[in-house]
């Protein structure tokens, strides 16, 4: 029962490699090409490929792998709809082997492990589970004219509950501050029951991150080539580039009241023609006008007062 905690992928094609008649795969998302290559090869040699994965713009979007010429190949192509995150990561090779654990089937790996079982109970098991959920499943011509579902990875990988306290902690320990324009009430309400903060702007971007994942580099030279004025340019690098996960936003109104708090809890993503961050807001207990500070327009600029002056307010 060998198992890894580094160079996933590999194993993968590994496992892939040494399948010789059918091969399930269960994972929610799949965007690695190489390894999507060796599924290709595969389905050409007369191995029976089935593959379910969810149904998002993570797997399906114009630059994404193409899982209908897979489908052509003879694989069968299923897309989990929901309502549920489909969080199956694991394979069955042959009706006897099982490779399970963390690691979706993507070039962006994190701290996972995987674990290959030879033993025909388990991929009965398996193989048991795959068949339940892909009951619900469409195949890919069925829904060709669905567009996919937009996951927000910010509200499902939440990393903890943050109390005011916690906040109050960060800002003495140092954390950096970041002051944010909420245009009114009304958007503080959607921005505090959607955790999010949205930068708000006139402008309308066609930036499409890689895979649906977020790569600063990419982002930097779409930001080079995108023809924006320097103003703007300035400010998408601030939003997307320099306030980081760990920093914490300060939302002002018009007036510099002072509205809440939160914790940066994601990368930026980009939705519906705008850019966000997650945030889960602590209102603020006072609200007081936060004073020397000039914040004019969506602007999003570092705060140069005393942090201490925000953690009494909250």
């Amino acid at each position: 029962m060998p198992t890894v905690f580094n160079n996933c992928a590999a194993t993968v094609a590994n496992f892939i490699n040494q399948t010789r008649t059918h091969l399930c795969v269960a994972v929610c998302w799949f965007t690695h090409p190489r390894l999507f290559q060796l599924l290709q090869k595969a389905a050409k040699s007369g191995i029976r490929i089935q593959v379910v994965v969810n149904h998002d713009q993570v797997n399906f979007h114009p630059k994404g792998l193409d899982f209908i010429a897979l489908e052509r190949l003879g694989a069968e192509i299923f897309a989990y709809g929901g309502p549920n995150l489909l969080h199956y990561k694991f394979a069955v090779s042959d009706h006897k082997k099982v490779l399970t654990g963390s690691y979706n089937w993507t070039k962006a790996e994190q701290l996972d492990c995987l674990t290959t079982l030879e033993c025909p109970d388990a991929a009965r098991a398996f193989l048991s589970a795959f068949r339940e959920v892909i009951k619900s499943c469409p195949t890919l011509n069925e829904i060709r004219d669905v567009p996919p579902k937009t996951v927000h990875f910010s509200t499902l990988f939440q990393p903890r509950v943050w109390t005011a306290n916690d906040l109050k902690k960060r800002i003495i320990g140092g954390a950096k501050l970041w002051l944010v324009r909420i245009n009114d009430e009304a958007a503080w309400d959607m921005s505090f029951n959607e955790m999010q903060h949205v930068l708000v702007t006139k402008h309308h971007f066609y930036f499409h991150p890689q895979n649906g994942d977020w790569d600063d580099l990419s982002f930097q030279k779409w930001l080079s080539l995108a023809g924006l004025g320097p103003s703007l340019r300035n400010l998408l690098h601030r939003y997307c580039s320099l306030v980081e996960t760990g920093d914490i936003l300060v939302a002002l109104l018009a007036d510099n009241t002072l509205l809440g708090a939160g914790v940066v809890a994601s990368e930026p993503r980009f939705d519906n023609d705008r850019f966000t961050r997650h945030i889960q807001w602590i209102p603020a207990s006072k609200r007081d006008i936060i004073q020397h500070v000039t914040l004019k327009g969506p602007l999003v600029q570092p705060f140069k007062g005393a942090g201490m002056a925000i953690a009494a307010l909250l």
